[in-house]
Parts: structure tokens; sequence; C-alpha cells
């Protein structure tokens, strides 16, 4: 028995399974068509939005605007809606100099002129302030006070001091939010530092990385965003996009954020979310779409734990086309088998201080996904085909065994699970997710 999975845009890879394992299940998401034409449901969508007044009966002389817009290791088509935005905007009498664009960068590096030029669908560079978001530059911050929970709230200040705030982003499955888009844009998006960590490292790491699919009342990290960015003065207008696995727009949710955002989320859980009869013993996935560097693939190992057993095999796959990307690996490392050793007996937070007692230099980013990371090998044998990450990565990050490899790795799962009974694939694990209610 032969399972596929998408690598990169145009490319698949077979995987020959032992006949040992019985396959049972592949799983894909819905297979949604794209609009017919995007251009008139953006258009539908904006002149009907949910519970907010329309740009074009809006009177905007004067008013301060901040068009707040997703970086590209997001698959938001930006470039479409982002110059009709504008021209509503300048048809209310919105002015030019009173309209600035931030990038929401969250701790991302920061893009280039050509790079947002492409992104925004702009050919020339200067039209209007572009302001890339830095999360440790406190002149650029303001800070709103603190949630319920304690969390302070510190915002980037063009969107503190805009008095209406447009927020372009796309809705997909997130490990901590249950899903992207919404009011994840401000938060953290253009947040400080303090806060992002807020937002990324809430309550025990057992919890905080289960959210996949969920939302509202089940999703205190969802939650938390909302009340932390209903502290911006300014009116929010979300314009998200839904798409399917091939990046096309399936749906436009235009409104207010949160209204407009839960209307999304629906269509996204029709699209992305897979109910499973029972957890497999090995679960094969790969990170496409997501698969643009080692940050973004990692995404697949959550959306297929929900599916897995305790103890299970999971078995990813990750193009990881810009190998590392910008996140920073530890230098001090543990071997793999001993991390999870100590993670299953003494929890992932205690496995990652000792970790930070050896790396003086940890930050925020680091810390996060090593919280992540070890999570996931203390719930399952995690092995990971990635040829363009060096050996010396997973070395050093010491939670999963690395593969440049698909035979050796296949050997590999076989020691592990000589035998096994329920064998799931997930080709489009970077953006799908599949869930058992056990």
């Amino acid at each position: 028995m032969d399972v596929m999975l998408p690598w990169g845009k145009q490319d698949f890879m077979n995987i020959a399974l032992p006949k040992s394992w019985n396959f049972q299940r592949e799983i894909l998401p819905d297979d949604f068509r794209p609009l017919t034409d995007m251009k008139q449901m953006l258009d539908q969508s904006l002149e009907n939005p949910i519970d907010q007044v329309p740009l074009s009966a809006r009177s905007l002389p004067g008013c301060k605007i901040a068009v707040i817009v997703d970086d590209v290791s997001r698959p938001t088509p930006v470039h479409l809606i982002f110059p009709e935005v504008m021209k509503r905007l300048l048809s209310a009498g919105a002015e030019i100099a009173k309209i600035t664009v931030v990038v929401s960068l969250g701790t991302h590096s920061s893009m280039g002129e050509k790079e947002i030029c492409a992104r925004l669908g702009t050919k020339e560079w200067g039209q209007f302030p572009v302001i890339n978001h830095n999360c440790y530059q406190d002149q650029m911050l303001a800070n709103l006070g603190k949630t319920s929970g304690g969390a302070e709230i510190i915002v980037n200040r063009h969107v503190c001091e805009a008095d209406l705030i447009i927020s372009i982003g796309t809705i997909e499955p997130h490990l901590l939010a249950g899903f992207g888009g919404g009011l994840k844009n401000i938060i953290p998006g253009c947040a400080g530092i303090k806060t992002i960590g807020a937002t990324h490292l809430m309550g025990p790491a057992s919890k905080r990385f289960s959210g996949v699919g969920k939302m509202g009342e089940e999703c205190p990290t969802r939650l938390m965003i909302e009340e932390g960015a209903a502290k911006v003065p300014g009116e929010i207008l979300l314009i998200n996009t839904v798409l399917n696995v091939k990046g096309e727009p399936v749906g436009v949710f235009c409104g207010e954020p949160v209204k407009a955002h839960r209307e999304g989320c629906r269509l996204a859980e029709k699209i992305y979310g897979s109910l499973v009869p029972e957890k497999a013993d090995v679960m094969i996935t790969g990170s496409h779409p997501m698969d643009i560097d080692l940050r973004q693939a990692t995404k697949c190992l959550a959306n297929a734990s929900g599916a897995l057993k305790e103890d299970g095999l999971l078995i990813a796959l990750m193009r990881c086309s810009n190998g590392i990307g910008d996140m920073k690996i530890p230098e001090y490392f543990l071997p793999a088998a001993f991390m999870r050793t100590f993670a299953k007996e003494c929890g992932t937070e205690r496995m990652v201080d000792i970790r930070e007692q050896f790396s003086q230099e940890m930050n925020l980013d680091e810390k996060y996904m090593l919280q992540f990371l070890t999570e996931m090998a203390k719930r399952h044998q995690v092995l990971v085909y990635a040829p363009a990450i060096p050996a010396e990565t997973g070395t050093k990050l010491g939670v999963f065994e690395l593969f440049s490899d698909i035979h050796d790795l296949l050997k590999r799962a076989i020691e592990l699970m000589p035998e096994a009974k329920v064998v799931y694939s997930m080709p489009y694990g970077g953006i799908s997710y599949a869930f058992c209610r056990d």
C-alpha cells in the first residue's frame, strides 16, 4: 500500500507502507470550489458588512486610518483586496496622508519594499506610509492596560491612534487561537513582545497546544486576543478570506471583527476539519501548503495530533523551501530520547526551564517553539523528513528525529511501530486538521 503526499506546489511523494500496517483512511480537506468572481464577492461583502457601516457610506475627510495586512507567511490574497479597499477609502474622502499601512509581523522578520509592493498589489513605493511592525521598539508601542486575566496589552501606536482600523487576513486552523484571522492581526500581530508572550505562553502546554479548530469559549487564547484588542480605541473593520487547499478564495467575510470572524470560522471548519471514528496508531502527514520554512511547517504536527493516540507514531514530511527561516535554534541540546522521557515524567514546562538554564539568551520565539515541539514529542513519537533542514538542527532541538532520506525514516518507523491496526494519512496537514471525540 502506498500513500501520496504533496511535495511543494506541483510534486508528490509516494510512501510505501509496510504490510503490517493497516491503512484505513486518507484525511482530506473539503474540495470547495473557488469563487467564480472574487471581485464580485469582495464587493458584495464590503457593501454588506456584518453589523457595520460600509466604507462607501462613510464620510472620511480628516479620518486617521490604519490598514493592517498580514505578512508573506500567510496565504491571504492581499493584492486582490487592498486596491479595492483603497478605492473605497479615497471615494469616501479619505486623505492619502492620513492612511498608514501596518504590516502585522508579530516576531517575524520585516518585509522589503518589493515584497510589500507585491503584497499590496501596488506598483509604486511611497504612495502612502508603510510600517513594518516592530514588537521590540518601545517608541512604536502604546500601553492600553491589562486584560481581566492580567495580561498587559501593548499595541502598535499607529494602530492605537487611528480612528478607523481595517484588518485584512485569512482564516485557517491555528494551534493556539483555534483559527487564524480575526483580531489576531492586532494581537499578537501588532503587539509588543510582552503581549505576544502572554498569548503564546498562556496556560499549561498540554491545553494550549490543543486549540486547533476551536472557537469562542472553547479557546481561551482567542478570548484573550479579543478582550485585548477591544482596548484599541478606534473602530475595527475586519476583512477575512477563507481559502481552499489550493489557496483559492472560497469566501470573504467583512464587518464587526468578532462576528465576521465567527462566520468565517464556520466555513473554515467545514473545509479543513475532519472527524475520525478512532485515533490512529500511525499518522502520516505533510506540511503543504504551509511549508515555506520550519516554523510554518511544524503546524502539521499540531493539526495531526488530535487524531493520533498517545505514544502513537507521527511521521511528517516538511518541504521547508526556505530552510529554517528566521527561527532561532538553541545551541544547547539533549538527546531526543531523554527529552521525551523527561517531558513525559516532569512536564513540558519543566523540560523547557532546564533548557533555558543552559541557554541564557533564549528569546520568546525559542521558548515558544521549544515548548510546542517538546509537547508534541511528549505526546507522540515524531519522525520528520525534511532534507532542507541541516542535521544539526534536529540534534539541537532534540525533540524529534530528523531524516534527509525517506527510506531511512521508514526503517526507523518500522522499528518503533512493527504493527499498526489504524493508520491514517493527512496529505495537506499544513492547513487541514483531524480530531476524534473520545
